[in-house]
């Protein structure tokens, strides 16, 4: 595995301490599992991108051999700051001995995940059949506008943009990042926005039919995503508020609008 342990007390504003220079070669990425660390994603202020990971990120251990498996997967060499350990080396090759490979379901695998995205991109996916990366839909000279809001600040490697975004079904932040793209600035679960359309996929036929990427604690599919068989219900605004009663959105009340409607056509769809 093409990572390397650096010592606990390191943190990627700091030089790096496996080069004679402090610097960072190309191609270098970090993860760092720390007692008081809070969650993030980005680069640092030497421009090293990196994962941050609280010690209780729930199944911590499967998060980490994801990542490393995942940088290894793109020809990275990434960093590896474990928490204090009798044998940090030890620690992180029962992480990826105890973890299955990305095409196995995993007892804490969600049921459900949400692509979500502006009305004007929702039409199109439901035109052509298919979620494609925003990669995808550059090469084919349909760039949406401000969908690289988030990559461009916070430095995230550029293959990224190969990859179908997809989130928990009941996360609030899946929608405040279409928010966010919208608007040209981060927003919050309860800022004003113009809701879009969430599509709804069966995550486990995902996983087993081969297509998912588990970066982090998150799953991604490479270049494009087909409606068919995968996605179980496409929501927009006019489904859960048909005669526009109401006079403004969250990325909160849509997400909480849409989920009861989908809640509702699957237990129709089972009953």
């Amino acid at each position: 595995m093409r990572y390397q342990l650096v010592p606990t007390h390191w943190r990627p504003d700091d030089h790096n301490p496996l080069t004679p220079d402090g610097s960072y070669p190309l191609g270098t990425t970090a993860v760092v599992v720390a007692e008081d660390a809070s969650r993030f994603m980005g680069s640092s202020k030497s421009g090293l991108f990196h994962y941050r990971l609280p010690r209780s990120t729930p199944h911590l251990q499967a998060v980490l051999a994801d990542l490393v498996r995942y940088e290894e997967s793109q020809g990275r060499s990434l960093l590896v700051s474990c928490p204090d350990e009798a044998d940090p080396a030890t620690w992180v090759e029962r992480a990826l001995a105890a973890t299955p490979p990305s095409g196995v379901i995993r007892p804490w695998d969600p049921l459900y995940l949400v692509h979500a995205t502006t009305l004007e991109c929702g039409r199109q996916i439901l035109r052509d059949g298919t979620v494609r990366s925003l990669a995808c839909l550059v090469a084919e000279g349909r760039n949406p506008p401000q969908q690289e809001l988030l990559s461009a600040v916070l430095g995230e490697p550029p293959e990224y943009a190969d990859y179908v975004n997809l989130g928990p079904w009941e996360s609030l932040f899946v929608d405040t990042v279409v928010a966010s793209h919208a608007l040209g600035r981060f927003v919050s679960p309860d800022d004003k926005y113009t809701p879009g359309m969430r599509f709804y996929f069966d995550s486990h036929q995902i996983i087993r039919a081969g297509l998912a990427v588990r970066i982090a604690d998150g799953i991604k599919v490479h270049r494009e995503l087909p409606l068919e068989p995968f996605c179980l219900l496409s929501v927009g605004v006019r489904d859960v508020d048909p005669e526009s009663a109401r006079a403004t959105w969250t990325p909160r009340t849509f997400t909480e609008e849409a989920n009861r409607l989908f809640l509702r056509t699957a237990a129709d769809a089972s009953g």
